[in-house]
């Protein structure tokens, strides 16, 4: 009786995953395989580092208000000097207090010099002394008389060691004008005790003036621009400093910030002061803006103790603040000189424009204060994560060092293979908002079952890959479109054919990323990089192998159910086994049939001698199979081996490829099959009923 014992059909679609199976136009087959080889995020790619920096405003940065002392000399001062000097009948006397009492203008003749007794100028009501290291004295007199003044000679001096501070004259000054005078003093102790001394003369007037006795020249003494070493004073309420300047970020590779958008983050701020008095502090960021408000700290320093200095800090959380780091040009722009340097400051880049004042209250009280004496401010930034970042991210170069498995082959075993015109590429899709360019550093197909290994060789290793940039959206809300960028490697610029023929389980790979390569630093604050969070480079394999080969003893398998649960296999007692083929695949076939039990486990084969079976005929014009080969293999069974196949459950094919013609590349096509068809011819028992 003829017994049918399995049957199967493989095509190409059964010897592939659908995965890294492609139908190309022509209906032949080609394998297709991507993988993933790296990505880089921001964190890997770009960071902020945390950043301290610090501020210290000691006395000689610090603003003490100007010390001021005024007195007059009217004309009813004169008068009463002329009446000291020569009698009640004295002519300058006489002449302004009638000129005061009529009404009636008069005609002044000249006089003096008058000498007037030393002015005591007391400033006790500001300070005990003040260690000088510089200061502008200014000596000015407001000349509101009816006549000029003539030959004013002004001395001041220390009472407490009758040092000589100042001695000049002003030669002529008309009515109704002012002049000044000043010198600057270095390195002296003033007191608080001053003299003024001066005396006056007049070369009287011309025409007839109207005389008032309570119209006065008015001297002004004027104590300003003071740096101090130490002083032991009373301050008044006042601004001890106003300072405007940028904190400036040190970033590798030539890195230029202009703006971020910070995602998380923290700025700390702390400050110290060892003025026996509180400090009030204004610290403010205006280039820093979260919902339209400018980050703006106000903070009160405690005053300084014997034992250590008054302290305090504060943490500030800048999530969802967005900063340009472009200095103070655009602020400059419409206020004005802001840090004195008497220019519109340039665009700049990592620069962080900050505005710091400390003030006093007025306590009524005595301070002393020493060179030593000091606020210091410092801004730390802590764990900057950005949303969002713009600016030029330098030259940094990235590295890729790594391996990755290759399955899409694994199941493939071979003598000799080789495949036709295999195509490799590396895709790079970038969303990160800079140009770079990509190298391939070395790139190795490894075989672990054979120990097989060869290294990538041609122009590609020279020829770098341009990563093109996308376009910024300017919004976190809205993904960026990444450019992808494509590096073949083919037949015709390396030896890919030959390392994909290896039938490689492994690929080593180095690759080398240079950002913004052959480009010139831009102008400051005109770079257009850009980076959001989260987005990333990713570094993708693709590996396309043409099923066009030729190969000796390329191994295939399949395992399918044997087909005896439904005969009675007692009455079976002789026969052969007949494999009928129709095969469509330009290979001849070498079949090997093994028995399985329930476990799949191999316990036997059903035949002695290899199976062949005949390629199909291969049209030379078409270079395509139109004839499938066809076979019949009969193979004889004894006794003891029919028992065993028999037994089993599941039966395993395996056949070893050989190409025809030899040495030659041959397609695959999508209709090539193999069909195979197993029957049992046996003698069988029929029992009488």
């Amino acid at each position: 009786m003829l017994l049918p014992i399995a049957y199967t059909q493989l095509n190409i679609q059964d010897l592939l995953p659908d995965s890294i199976e492609n139908i190309n136009e022509d209906s032949s087959v080609s394998l297709v395989y991507q993988s993933n080889l790296a990505t880089f995020i921001l964190d890997t790619l770009l960071t902020i580092p945390d950043t301290i920096f610090s501020y210290v405003a000691s006395l000689n940065n610090i603003n003490l208000n100007p010390f001021a002392y005024s007195y007059r000399v009217s004309m009813g001062s004169i008068a009463l000097k002329d009446k000291e000097e020569n009698g009640p009948s004295g002519p300058i006397y006489t002449a302004i207090i009638t000129a005061h009492n009529t009404g009636q203008p008069t005609q002044l003749a000249s006089f003096g010099p008058y000498q007037y007794d030393s002015v005591k100028i007391n400033m006790g009501n500001y300070f005990k002394y003040i260690y000088v290291r510089q200061a502008t004295l200014e000596y000015t007199v407001n000349n509101q008389l009816p006549i000029p003044i003539s030959d004013l000679a002004f001395k001041l001096v220390k009472e407490s060691t009758n040092e000589l501070l100042i001695d000049d004259i002003f030669s002529i000054i008309p009515p109704n004008t002012q002049q000044s005078k000043s010198i600057t003093l270095q390195n002296i102790v003033l007191d608080s005790l001053l003299l003024a001394s001066f005396s006056v003369s007049s070369p009287g007037s011309m025409i007839p003036v109207v005389i008032d006795t309570n119209q006065a020249a008015t001297a002004t003494v004027t104590i300003k621009d003071l740096q101090i070493d130490s002083a032991i004073a009373r301050f008044p309420q006042q601004e001890l400093l106003a300072y405007n300047d940028v904190l400036r970020l040190s970033l590798p590779d030539s890195m230029q910030l202009t703006e971020t958008w910070v995602k998380s983050g923290w700025m700390e701020i702390e400050f110290f002061n060892t003025i026996n008095q509180n400090i009030h502090l204004n610290f403010e960021l205006p280039a820093a803006q979260k919902n339209g408000q400018t980050l703006n700290i106000q903070l009160t320093i405690p005053a300084s103790t014997s034992q250590q200095p008054g302290h305090t800090q504060t943490t500030v959380d800048l999530s969802q603040y967005k900063i340009k780091f472009r200095g103070m040009r655009e602020f400059e722009l419409i206020n004005g000189d802001l840090n004195n340097n008497q220019i519109i400051d340039p665009d700049t880049v990592n620069s962080l424009y900050y505005k710091l004042s400390a003030s006093i209250d007025s306590t009524g009280e005595f301070i002393t204060l020493t060179k030593n004496d000091s606020i210091t401010a410092s801004c730390r930034f802590i764990n900057i994560i950005p949303d969002y970042i713009k600016g030029f991210f330098g030259y940094k170069e990235l590295s890729i060092d790594s391996s990755t498995v290759l399955s899409f082959i694994n199941n493939l075993q071979a003598e000799q293979l080789h495949f036709d015109k295999t195509n490799i590429s590396l895709s790079l899709e970038n969303q990160i908002g800079t140009t770079a360019r990509a190298y391939i550093e070395e790139l190795t197909a490894k075989n672990t079952n054979n120990q097989q290994q060869l290294s990538l060789q041609g122009s590609v290793l020279t020829t770098p890959l341009i990563i093109q940039k996308p376009n910024d959206p300017q919004n976190t809300q809205t993904d960026v479109i990444p450019t992808i960028n494509t590096f073949m490697v083919n037949h015709q610029n390396s030896n890919i054919n030959d390392l994909i023929s290896i039938l490689p389980n492994k690929l080593s790979y180095s690759f080398r990323l240079k950002m913004n390569d052959q480009l010139p630093i831009p102008s400051p604050a005109s770079a257009s990089d850009f980076l959001y969070y989260g987005d990333k480079i990713t570094a993708k394999l693709n590996v396309e192998v043409p099923l066009s080969f030729y190969a000796n003893n390329l191994v295939l398998c399949d395992t399918v159910e044997a087909n005896f649960d439904t005969t009675n296999i007692n009455n079976i007692k002789q026969g052969k086994i007949i494999l009928q083929s129709t095969n469509y695949f330009p290979f001849d076939l070498t079949v090997t049939i093994y028995t399985l039990d329930s476990n799949k486990v191999m316990y036997d084969s059903i035949h002695s001698v290899p199976i062949i079976i005949k390629a199909g005929q291969l049209n030379t014009q078409l270079q395509k199979v139109t004839h499938p080969g066809i076979s019949k293999n009969t193979l004889p069974i004894n006794s003891a081996k029919l028992n065993r196949i028999l037994r089993a459950k599941y039966l395993n094919i395996t056949a070893s490829l050989n190409t025809k013609p030899t040495q030659q590349h041959l397609k695959v096509y999508d209709y090539y099959s193999l069909q195979l068809k197993l029957i049992g011819d046996f003698t069988y028992l029929i029992e009488k009923q």
